[in-house]
């Protein structure tokens, strides 16, 4: 057996513990007692990322880093310096025009003039927009929807889809996962909801993760579920009803400032086929829902008994739909939402003031109303940018104050609330004996109000081991 003793130790809800010693027996929790001294921070459940997308965020391993390009020069600079790669595509990923001081975006001629036959995908941090050059246009079929040859910009359908049409090498793709798992244990999580592709989904479940898995399969591989054998780890199909506020497609309520509006992107007999298909394969609906439209739309989904188990993902402008029930309406609904879009585009001079008015950019990401609704509420990072620590101080300092959440809720969202919303139940509950091991370590203790900028991850324990950081923090017990 092995034990852990903490100086403060936090078991997911109520005060924080003083002296607390933990032991361990077969990847559970098997006793507690009180204890003198132990490692310094503080002993917390460890982190769920309730929504992110594990195999593209491992595949940014072998891509090109855009996350730190400051304008159209430096991509077509860094596209120009890319090194050999085993992937015949050139992929990169995880740029951001908001924060550009001129937004403008390569042209296809551009493009082509610094990548040559070679052909390159590069796609926006939201994954909605890519630019891929001529070479790669011309192996796009005829007819796919959503790419624009003049352009060479693909959205919606073909940017989500992409890696669909043009898989990155399995093997490649395996020993991607497998490093950036590790990236995922130094950040203090243990396990995750990620929304797949049917192959990629494939490749997770024969690989086996030491993560917690919940796998969301994309619509558009729904039908081919009726056909085959479960998929391992699946739970959800994964709907997108709308677009984003980045690519300016998402379904809000009235009209954008330009007087543009936006519908969602499937009808009713859609969301109810797909939900048919999923209550046949005994899986619930994960819906990506951002403006108020698409949020009703799923939400009446499930209210008209149309549809099994909804998750709501990302719900940014869902305080005219909760306003619009006085109590949480019939149904099983739960929200699974992004605090890091707060710190990342709500704050002032952010990038939802240049998509929309300022007064519904201080309604968006209400998560106190969500819970004062009394809805389950879970945090995850959509990989933007992938760290509960990036992003959580969009919770706590909340633009709108009565919209912040205490340091306990934030991080009960991020911890218990995740796991509830991923169906993680034996995580959902607070750290007992009993309850499996899953920990982490911080260095310095929110609750006392240190900064989480100057707050990181010292360890992770996984099923009682220590997966990062100092194996000997756990002691013979």
């Amino acid at each position: 057996m092995k034990a852990l003793s903490c100086g403060s130790f936090w078991p997911g809800a109520g005060p924080v513990r003083s002296g607390v010693r933990l032991c361990f027996d077969r990847g559970r929790v098997i006793s507690m007692e009180k204890c003198s001294g132990g490692i310094e921070g503080l002993v917390m459940p460890s982190f769920i990322d309730g929504h992110m997308h594990f195999s593209w965020k491992a595949s940014s391993l072998s891509s090109i880093d855009l996350s730190g390009v400051s304008g159209l020069d430096h991509m077509l600079s860094t596209v120009a310096a890319a090194p050999y790669s085993p992937d015949p595509i050139l992929r990169g990923m995880g740029f951001d025009d908001s924060f550009w001081s001129d937004p403008a975006l390569p042209s296809l001629a551009a493009l082509d003039a610094v990548s040559g036959d070679r052909p390159v995908v590069l796609t926006r941090i939201c994954g909605h927009l890519s630019l891929v050059n001529s070479a790669l246009l011309r192996l796009i079929p005829p007819g796919t929807p959503d790419v624009d040859r003049t352009t060479g910009r693909l959205t919606e359908g073909a940017s989500l889809g992409f890696s669909r049409l043009f898989p990155v090498p399995g093997d490649v793709l395996v020993r991607s996962m497998e490093a950036f798992q590790q990236t995922v244990f130094s950040s203090g999580v243990t396990g995750l909801g990620t929304m797949e592709h049917l192959r990629e989904a494939d490749l997770i479940g024969d690989w086996g993760p030491l993560l917690r898995t919940a796998v969301g399969v994309f619509s558009i591989d729904a039908p081919a579920l009726l056909d085959r054998e479960p998929v391992r780890y699946a739970r959800w199909i994964k709907l997108f009803l709308d677009g984003t506020f980045g690519a300016g497609d998402a379904a809000v309520e009235g009209a954008y400032p330009d007087g543009s509006m936006v519908s969602p992107m499937m009808d009713d007999e859609e969301v109810a086929a797909l939900a048919g298909i999923a209550q046949r394969c005994g899986l619930g609906i994960c819906a990506h829902a951002i403006g108020a439209r698409a949020i009703r739309q799923v939400i009446g989904a499930s209210v008209s008994g149309r549809s099994p188990g909804v998750r709501v993902e990302h719900a940014e402008e869902l305080l005219p739909v909760l306003e619009d029930f006085s109590d949480p309406p019939p149904g099983d609904v739960s929200f699974c939402m992004q605090p890091n879009f707060v710190s990342r585009w709500q704050m002032p001079g952010g990038m939802y003031e240049r998509r929309m008015s300022a007064d519904g950019v201080r309604g968006l990401n209400p998560f106190a109303s969500v819970l004062s609704r009394g809805f389950p509420l879970g945090f995850g990072s959509d990989g933007m940018p992938f760290g509960p620590l990036k992003g959580i101080s969009g919770a706590t300092h909340h633009p709108s104050p009565d919209q912040r959440l205490s340091v306990g809720q934030a991080l009960h969202a991020y911890t218990l609330g995740a796991a509830d919303v991923c169906g993680f139940s034996d995580l959902a509950g607070v750290v007992a004996p009993g309850r499996p091991g899953h920990l982490c370590v911080l260095s310095a203790d929110p609750f006392r109000g240190v900064p989480w900028d100057e707050i990181s991850v010292e360890a992770t324990i996984l099923d009682g081991a220590v997966v990062f950081g100092d194996p000997g923090i756990l002691g013979e017990a």
